[in-house]
């Protein structure tokens, strides 16, 4: 099980033989944040979205640092209405790069409402 074999499954849209493929992974490395980010995407792709918010919080958890992992919990709690853990992962996300693009994107999103 690799993390090279599940993007290409992802990209193909094989969104079950990838979570099989990372599943795999994360049983031998728990603590692959990049494989809990994957998840998090396929998973919410299927719109699976609790499980989708668990993984990513797990990439972040492994890698304090994972700019997508950040601005893809701030997304989806903004997408809940929860503009206070929005905001939290997208100023995350700024002080990992604070010229990021999106991340300077969803804190406006997050502070206007739009």
């Amino acid at each position: 099980a690799t993390l090279d074999r599940a993007r290409q499954l992802l990209e193909a849209r094989n969104d079950t033989d990838a979570i099989v493929e990372l599943q795999r992974l994360l049983t031998v490395e728990a603590t692959n944040a990049e494989g809990h980010y994957l998840l998090g995407t396929v998973l919410q792709r299927r719109n699976e979205i609790d499980k989708a918010v668990s993984s990513y919080q797990s990439a972040v958890y492994w890698n304090p640092r994972h700019i997508a992992g950040h601005l893809a919990l701030g997304r989806l709690f903004l997408a809940r209405n929860d503009r206070a853990l929005a905001l939290t992962h997208a100023r995350q996300a700024l002080q990992i790069e604070p010229q990021n693009r999106e991340a300077i994107a969803l804190k406006q999103q997050i502070e206007t409402g739009r």
